[in-house]
């Protein structure tokens, strides 16, 4: 069967290390009245494999409650009260995104998610953010 358009209820993307299933709908591209956003694919492959088991459950909630200046504001305490997820899956999750240079601590409490992975807005907006990006250490 041909399809036009891709329909996240036809799809699964399956963890092969732990057999769980992984919600499509994290990564289909987003439009509304803000402006648009923008998955891309390698890095984003990079991002979910820095999770097993319930981290996965924390990259979703990444991806979804991130800010539209690829914002994640929480502490790592208040991330895992927000998600039900431990503090030491939440702790070795970010250090893992860390290393591979797909998060980084702005101030205590607030993150950002690499625009090279996912970001919203035009062009002009992404070389903002890849600017800024650039110069937090």
């Amino acid at each position: 069967m041909k399809h036009d358009y891709f329909n996240p209820e036809t799809y699964a993307v399956i963890d092969k290390v732990s057999g769980e299933e992984v919600d499509v709908k994290i990564f289909i591209e987003k439009a509304s009245v803000s402006g648009w956003q923008k998955a891309y694919a390698k890095t984003l492959s990079e991002y979910i494999r820095c999770g097993d088991g319930k981290s996965v459950d924390f990259l979703a909630y990444v991806l979804e409650k991130k800010d539209h200046n690829n914002l994640l504001h929480g502490t790592q305490r208040e991330l895992a009260e927000k998600t039900g997820v431990s503090l030491g899956v939440i702790t070795r999750t970010m250090n893992a995104l860390t290393k591979k240079r797909l998060i980084k601590k702005v101030r205590s409490g607030t993150y950002m998610v690499s625009p090279a992975m996912l970001r919203n807005g035009d062009n002009k907006k992404g070389a903002l953010m890849l600017r800024l990006w650039g110069g937090i250490k």
